[in-house]
């Protein structure tokens, strides 16, 4: 690949978490790897011969196991093939990953301090799986597969969703988790749908005797624009329409999990958080917004994910 230079602080995260990762490499190279454990310079220097290797920086003098005679701790732009930016950018990677719990200070047998290290059980889940474990101290990742029955494309936004965040891209983040909500709005009405489809309802107007009930259904929510619209036709249509025994085996499974004040409130909450910043409206959003609206989404998801599977098993 060409160069783009300098590199950004994701390229150079990433180009960590790699280098930390290819054993084979480290040792085709140096006889060095970090399964045992390693110092922050070696890191530095096989993390230099990786780029190299990957084509993200030319090697326009030799690489030094050192730089200046000295450890890897003291490199500079002028002692190897990096930038300034970009030694900038592994100081700030590699205490970042200390913070966040992927490395830890000492080795052992040799000492217990800086400038060594060992990667910690966390550390090695997330370098297995750094496409979307990189930041993942909380167990997301975690959280969102354990949820019952989750659907595979609502898995996937909310993936994408924590990748975007640990990109530091909290637009982006909030703009997947919005996607999320649309998708567990359209997976309510197949399931209410379905359902239609298996049991004989009747509308609460006798008026309507006869008429078939999943066939208006489904020509309703067809004709609604948005998604809004088509979860507020659902709601009336099973408190207005519907019969009083369907009413309450729908209503009885929907608010066992998340009663119709909280799904409206946060259907309408993701709603406005997501418009706001996919049209130009000059919103920035912050890492602790963010993370608070990610957080009570997940307990949101697992609510609405059990409700549709509720759904679903209904004779």
């Amino acid at each position: 690949m060409g160069e783009i230079r300098p590199l950004s602080t994701l390229v150079i995260k990433d180009l960590m978490f790699e280098t930390l990762k290819d054993k084979e490499f480290a040792l085709s190279k140096t006889e060095h790897s970090f399964e045992e454990g390693a110092a922050e310079d070696t890191l530095y220097w096989i993390m230099e011969l990786k780029a190299i290797d990957k084509g993200l920086i030319e090697e326009n003098r030799e690489v030094q196991e050192s730089a200046w005679y000295a450890t890897r701790m003291l490199v500079t732009e002028y002692s190897s093939n990096f930038r300034i930016e970009e030694v900038e950018r592994m100081n700030e990677a590699f205490y970042l990953f200390l913070n966040r719990g992927i490395i830890a200070p000492g080795v052992h047998g040799l000492s217990s301090a800086l400038p060594f290290f060992h990667i910690t059980d966390h550390g090695k889940k997330c370098i297995e799986e750094k496409d979307i474990l990189p930041y993942d101290i909380d167990g997301f990742t975690k959280k969102i597969k354990s949820i019952n029955n989750i659907d595979e494309w609502v898995e996937f936004y909310l993936l994408e969703a924590l990748k975007c965040y640990n990109a530091n891209c909290y637009n982006a983040t909030t703009v997947m988790i919005g996607l999320t909500s649309e998708k567990l709005i359209e997976l309510l009405i197949e399931s209410i749908s379905n359902l239609l489809a298996r049991k004989i309802y009747k509308y609460k107007d006798n008026s309507k005797k006869g008429l078939d009930l999943k066939k208006d259904f489904d020509s309703e929510i067809d004709n609604k624009k948005n998604i809004s619209q088509k979860f507020t036709f659902i709601e009336d249509f099973i408190i207005k329409v519907i019969d009083i025994n369907a009413k309450k085996e729908i209503e009885n499974v929907l608010n066992r999990n998340i009663d119709k004040p909280a799904r409206s409130s946060f259907v309408n909450f993701i709603r406005l958080n997501r418009n706001e910043v996919s049209h130009c409206a000059d919103i920035k959003k912050d890492a602790t917004e963010t993370m608070l609206l990610f957080i009570s989404f997940l307990k949101y998801c697992e609510k609405m994910s059990n409700a549709i599977n509720d759904i679903n098993n209904i004779k």
